[in-house]
């Protein structure tokens, strides 16, 4: 099964591999949902062109990649509504509250993709 989840693109992958184990195991913990929307988070991740996630004290860093296709004023207007912030001193990075959760973090994530597309 970890083999199925880590190929997880999609949301109907991960309902799929959910439905799965729930007829072979019963109630899918907690955890393995989280493992799940991080397999999902890390295939938007190329997408969205973010290099690495990393989590300093409160917030998460998404350090995008260096000549990302983006038109940097949309993305920080967004940004700005989200209560998150943009820095392009040595990185381009954002900065994302880590109160507000993994679910936040994709959102975020997926909203970038569109941005890009």
């Amino acid at each position: 099964m970890y083999r199925e989840i880590s190929l997880i693109i999609n949301l109907k992958d991960k309902k799929n591999i959910i439905t799965e184990m729930t007829d072979r195991f019963g109630t899918v913990p907690q955890s393995v949902i989280n493992l799940m929307d991080v397999a999902y988070l890390k295939s938007k991740c190329s997408e969205a062109q973010i290099k690495m996630i990393s989590q300093r004290s409160d917030k998460y860093v998404l350090r995008l990649e260096d000549n990302i296709d983006i038109d940097i004023v949309k993305l920080v207007k967004y940004l700005n509504k989200q209560g998150a912030r943009f820095s392009k001193q040595e990185n381009p990075q954002i900065f994302l509250p880590i109160s507000k959760g993994i679910r936040y973090l994709i959102e975020v994530v997926l909203d970038i993709v569109k941005l890009i597309s």
